[in-house]
């Protein structure tokens, strides 16, 4: 088959799934925002989950670092050891925050991406209007290409 077949096929295909989506479009568009939402929650609990142990530890070691002052002051620990716990603590909970921040942008992303029909909508007209296969198109839409000898 050569490549220029092979490409009229695909293309082919494209357009008929454009067309096939373009006919059906409510029933796809809410399969759609049921997946997205799906995947977004799931990501989102994630996040939460992360964050709950997250704030758990920060209390800990607010804890720990009011322990290992309580031993300096009554000479349980040495000014040396306290400083070098309390460093690595100190470093941890700039760390720990640093994670907190992090995982609330991922869950604004999260939430930003929740489905649009205007942007799917668009998308669907352009493969629809489509002329020519792409490279970029190619990888967006088509994950393997199954060529048998007949």
């Amino acid at each position: 088959m050569n490549q220029r077949v092979l490409i009229e096929v695909v293309l082919t295909d494209i357009r008929a799934k454009a067309e096939l989506a373009k006919r059906d479009l409510g029933s796809l568009i809410k399969r759609i925002r049921t997946q997205r939402r799906a995947a977004t929650a799931g990501e989102i609990k994630r996040a939460q989950t992360t964050l709950t142990a997250i704030e758990k530890r920060l209390a800990e070691l607010s804890k720990l670092t009011q322990v290992i002052y309580e031993d300096n002051v009554s000479g349980k620990l040495t000014d040396e050891r306290f400083m070098k716990m309390s460093q690595r603590y100190d470093e941890e909970q700039q760390q720990l925050k640093k994670d907190i921040e992090e995982l609330q942008r991922q869950c604004d992303r999260e939430n930003d991406r929740a489905f649009c029909k205007e942007q799917f909508l668009k998308a669907v007209r352009k493969f629809m209007e489509m002329k020519t296969l792409t490279p970029t198109i190619l990888h967006e839409l088509v994950e393997r290409i199954d060529v048998y000898q007949t």
